[in-house]
């Protein structure tokens, strides 16, 4: 018990030395990887540099960002005949479908005829 504390005569036990000795340790290792990595060599920048730098930052990034996407434009009806290299059925499409409801349109007729009644006729 007498090692843990400190001796009357006011001398500092191994306890303590050993915490000195593990912070001078730690102290060494530090110093050596702010020698090696350079960290004891960085500057510290004033705060109105970091604001201008922020600012300038801030702009590139707008500018790169936000500028307006451009639409690209879109084709009129008219210019279908233009070969974009690129299978179009639009136009085959719309006329078999024209075909198809001028078919439709017939027979709707037809059927009609077919099973409508006739009107009977007044006798005076």
């Amino acid at each position: 018990m007498s090692d843990q504390k400190e001796n009357q005569s006011g001398t500092p036990s191994k306890r303590n030395e050993t915490k000195d000795e593990d912070r001078d340790a730690v102290l060494k290792a530090w110093h050596r990887t702010q020698i090696i990595y350079g960290y004891s060599q960085q500057k510290v920048k004033p705060k109105q540099g970091k604001e201008k730098e922020r600012k300038e930052y801030e702009k590139k990034y707008l500018a790169r960002y936000k500028e307006p996407k451009v639409k690209p434009k879109k084709l009129s009806n008219l210019k279908y005949d233009i070969d974009l290299g690129r299978l179009n059925l639009r136009k085959h499409t719309i006329t078999k479908r024209k075909q198809y409801l001028a078919e439709r349109k017939e027979y709707e007729k037809k059927y009609l005829a077919r099973y409508k009644q006739p009107k009977a006729n007044i006798k005076k």
